[in-house]
């Protein structure tokens, strides 16, 4: 984003471009698929400074973008890239589920039977409380 619309903008690191490019050919040299995770990374601290770079770099931009006459096209990029990291979240949410899942040989409990059948709409006041199973509320066998 920056590159292509920022004029004057100065990549941060032509490294980590490589490195944090496994997939987009348009963005340059990436590291090819059979050969990930078989390089050296950034330290931890040296991608939170990347990451802090990019997030005021990107912050400015954001900011300013409104001024510009395709600003509508400019945020629909945006957007489409929040998305696909928030997919990447999501990937690694479900990672840690299933390694934790996988650790752990817990005995599998049924779920509870309903005592009543429930249809139709129901209007909860809004605020904090609990629903469900486990609630605390006790259930027949």
């Amino acid at each position: 984003m920056l590159q292509k619309f920022q004029p004057g903008y100065r990549t941060y690191s032509d490294d980590f471009l490589f490195y944090f490019n496994s997939y987009y050919e348009g963005f340059g040299a990436r590291i090819e698929r059979p050969k990930r995770g078989t390089r050296s990374r950034p330290t931890v601290a040296e991608t939170k400074q990347y990451r802090a770079h990019i997030d005021e770099q990107m912050s400015r931009f954001i900011e300013d973008v409104s001024s510009r006459d395709d600003a509508e096209a400019i945020l629909k990029i945006v957007r489409l890239g929040l998305e696909h990291e928030m997919q990447h979240q999501e990937l690694l949410v479900y990672d840690i589920k299933h390694l934790l899942c996988d650790q752990f040989d817990a005995p599998m409990k049924a779920a509870p039977r309903s005592v009543e059948d429930v249809s139709g709409m129901v209007e909860i006041e809004g605020g904090l409380f609990e629903l469900g199973y486990g609630s605390g509320v006790s259930v027949p066998p």
